[in-house]
């Protein structure tokens, strides 16, 4: 009989041990995948809360051409990265909460089209709160 009680243990404990209850996926509003020639390190990612911030950053005149001017940082919150590829990239984006701390996750996928190049990744999301932790990891295929 002990022997059923460990078989029901194995088979049931997986399911309990895989909860995600606490990953909540969040939407993404936009998705930005641009040549911005900001002040940014390639490697380097910043939660962007207001136009001054972004503007420490990227030049008006490409944050006016890129559309970024047009933010309601009132209503949202910028994350942007800057990352380098051997190719033209595409690139896909999970942003979601888990617990008390914010992800976004990042895959990198070089095309067909050769070109070695550096870029801006971002996306815009329903604002965060002024202390919210962003964790970004970026995958590069």
């Amino acid at each position: 009989m002990s022997y059923w009680k460990v078989f029901l243990f194995l088979l049931l404990f997986p399911l309990a041990a895989c909860n995600d209850d606490d990953r909540i996926a969040l939407p993404i509003a936009e998705e930005y995948n641009c040549s911005l020639n900001s002040s940014l390190n390639v490697g380097d990612f910043h939660t962007i809360r207001s136009q001054e911030e972004l503007l420490e950053f990227v030049s008006e005149s490409d944050a006016s051409v890129n559309g970024l001017l047009d933010i309601d940082f009132s209503a949202y919150t910028l994350l942007l990265g800057k990352e380098s590829s051997r190719n033209v990239p595409e690139c896909s984006y999970a942003f979601y909460q888990e617990g008390g701390t914010y992800h976004l996750d990042v895959e990198i996928r070089p095309t067909l089209a050769p070109a070695a190049t550096v870029f801006e990744y971002g996306v815009l999301v329903e604002k965060l709160p002024q202390n919210a932790q962003v964790i970004c990891s970026v995958t590069k295929k």
